[in-house]
């Protein structure tokens, strides 16, 4: 899975590296195994009649040492290019994948782990090819490649060898699972905590509030001691089978000893043979929280980047240079664990029109441009430009967003079928609508009583409603909420400290 995950991360651009990496560091195996079993021939002849025998023996054993370090060498060199693949690929898809977060999602857990993979792989991509994936091949293979080397000493060491070894991967392939699996549930620990800490924010200080907390806290106190009995019996397991393989071993030697179907240098050999695979199986036990962590950092970022990719390959958002019309139905948002924001909001806005949405503080007037814009996803309802659906993809590619005094006039050059202004003042405001009118259709939050005379309609909102709409001098001559607005807003122009 590891393998698959950054084949398909690196593409095809990585091939040659993951088979030169795959290749020689198994190769490296093969040398050590090579190499172990060169000691059976080297012990025996320094402890033979004829010492001297031993250095044909010794000369193999040298360059048996010497090509294993070249080889692991040019693996580690593969497997760096690897990493820098891997970071490539983070350079392109992590910032693609936070670019598709609308607002609405940059504080959610989403975005708190979209944030905490990045901080993650950035520093782990370009060494954990050569840090994990090393280890792993080696011990993976260097067991089956000393079962095979001891058939012509015994093959009943051959058999425990290759047994026990099985055995040890299982032990450790069992415990990273229950590592695993404590990770992805120790992720979710913190949830209660985050959600109450967003959604209710208003009641802190309350006596309800603070019964509220502490269940909380003991839900989750609670759930990580069931995490760290999950991970204890994986260790237990791993010891447990270690053990048994060690007297196993032993225990085969030592009847193949006593029955002289194995000389003492050659039982002595064995000692050097069975603690190499105790060491490279056993030190998958270290590596299993990290090749855990990685797994998962791996998958994901797999996730990021094949969506970067379909997004790349999908077909471009046509933004034609004409205003659009823009239907809005029945649409409502909500904040997270909050009342509704918008409440079935209905409004038709002709293609060229200028619509002035306004409203007293925590009316919504915010929140429906940044649904208009797509930088929200509605809860409830939809949006059609031009009579056709539009996601929030297709109503970010066409609008132009301002926000602030000065920011109206960065939008007369480009090309969008809906010009979205936030802006609590007059600045450059009247001139900006002069130039786009007709061009694009505008909506635009003000408090200015010198711009509304300057829109088509004026849209009133009142807690995530539309309690008025129509023309700014029709709706004003009625004495309504946009009349008392008004009123409010000139009497505020004429205040002095």
């Amino acid at each position: 899975m590891i393998y698959s995950d950054i084949a398909a991360v690196t593409g095809a651009a990585g091939r040659r590296d993951r088979l030169v990496f795959v290749g020689l560091t198994g190769l490296s195996t093969l040398l050590q195994a090579s190499s172990v079993m060169t000691l059976i021939p080297v012990l025996h002849a320094l402890f033979g009649d004829a010492p001297a025998q031993a250095w044909p023996w010794v000369g193999l054993l040298v360059l048996q040492l010497a090509l294993t370090w070249l080889a692991d060498g040019w693996a580690a060199g593969a497997g760096l290019r690897i990493g820098f693949g891997l970071l490539d690929a983070i350079a392109t898809a992590g910032p693609a994948a936070i670019r598709r977060l609308g607002l609405d999602e940059l504080e959610s857990r989403r975005a708190s782990r979209l944030r905490d993979l990045l901080a993650t792989a950035v520093p782990e991509s370009v060494s954990a090819v050569v840090l994990l994936g090393s280890p792993l091949i080696h011990a993976v293979a260097l067991t089956p490649l000393l079962a095979l080397l001891l058939l012509p000493v015994a093959w009943q060491l051959s058999v425990v060898a290759l047994g026990g070894g099985l055995a040890m991967c299982a032990a450790v392939a069992a415990s990273r699972r229950a590592l695993a699996a404590a990770e992805t549930a120790f992720a979710d620990v913190d949830d209660p905590v985050l959600d109450f800490a967003w959604t209710r924010p208003e009641r802190r200080g309350e006596r309800a509030d603070r019964r509220a907390t502490a269940a909380v806290v003991k839900a989750s106190r609670r759930r990580s001691l069931h995490l760290l009995a999950w991970q204890v019996p994986g260790h237990l397991l791993l010891s447990a089978v270690l053990i048994a393989v060690l007297l196993a071993f032993g225990a085969v030697v030592s009847h193949l000893y006593l029955s002289g179907q194995l000389s003492g240098v050659t039982a002595a050999a064995m000692a050097v043979v069975l603690l190499r695979i105790v060491e490279v199986t056993g030190a998958l036990s270290l590596l299993s929280a990290p090749l855990s962590s990685a797994a998962s950092m791996l998958a994901q970022l797999r996730a990021l980047v094949e969506a970067e990719r379909a997004e790349a390959g999908a077909a471009p958002i046509v933004v034609p240079d004409r205003p659009c019309a823009v239907t809005v139905a029945g649409v409502g948002y909500a904040y997270p664990g909050r009342a509704p924001v918008l409440r079935g909001i209905d409004l038709d806005l002709p293609a060229g029109s200028v619509t002035a949405v306004v409203g007293g503080s925590g009316s919504g007037k915010s929140t429906l441009l940044h649904v208009l814009a797509g930088l929200r996803r509605q809860s409830s309802g939809s949006i059609l430009l031009d009579g056709q659906a539009a996601p929030t993809a297709v109503r970010r590619a066409r609008a132009a967003v301002a926000f602030g005094e000065h920011a109206p006039g960065a939008l007369l050059d480009k090309p969008a079928g809906l010009v979205l202004i936030d802006t609590e003042t007059g600045v450059d405001v009247a001139a900006t609508l002069e130039r786009l009118r007709g061009t694009r259709t505008v909506v635009l939050v003000t408090r200015r009583p010198e711009v509304l005379a300057l829109v088509d309609r004026v849209v009133v909102l009142e807690d995530g409603r539309v309690v008025e709409q129509g023309a700014c001098a029709e709706l004003t001559s009625r004495g309504g909420i946009l009349s008392d607005l008004v009123g409010r807003w000139e009497q505020a122009e004429n205040w002095q400290l």
